[in-house]
């Protein structure tokens, strides 16, 4: 498994950009993030954990789209 951290001075993460990287299973977001875009992370069936910022909006983490296995 594999853990990303996405560097201080990214702001957007844009549409499908880790779509289905089955690998990822924890990524933690810097409080520079402002938006993260539809499917950022779909089918990323890893995924365990999200480490995101208080700063971040909650209406914005909705578009995190992500599908979590049924296990």
């Amino acid at each position: 498994n594999c853990h990303i951290i996405i560097p201080p001075n990214v702001e957007i993460i844009d549409n499908i950009a880790f779509s289905g990287y089955k690998n990822i299973s924890h990524i933690e977001i810097p409080s520079s993030l402002q938006l993260i875009k539809n499917n950022s992370f779909l089918n990323c069936i890893s995924l365990r954990m999200m480490t995101v910022p208080p700063t971040l909006d909650i209406c914005k983490k909705a578009y995190l789209k992500i599908q979590f296995p049924n296990n």
